[in-house]
């Protein structure tokens, strides 16, 4: 992203929103961060099968 990060959009829209899940994904095999419970890495290449299941992973505590 041209203006800022990943991580920087993620800081912003966590301030209204604690728990929004977040899936970073990367060229990196390990985040360069810690992860809490509401954040998810994957590393490239992928199968879409993983990215699909730690998605909804993520998602499955916030859909109502």
């Amino acid at each position: 992203m041209p203006q800022m990060s990943g991580s920087e959009l993620a800081r912003i829209l966590r301030q209204s929103n604690p728990d929004l899940p977040v899936l970073y994904t990367s060229g990196f095999s390990e985040p360069p961060f810690d992860l809490d419970e509401n954040t998810g890495f994957i590393g490239k290449p992928y199968p879409h099968s993983k990215l699909i299941t730690l998605a909804r992973s993520l998602m499955s505590p916030h859909v109502h």
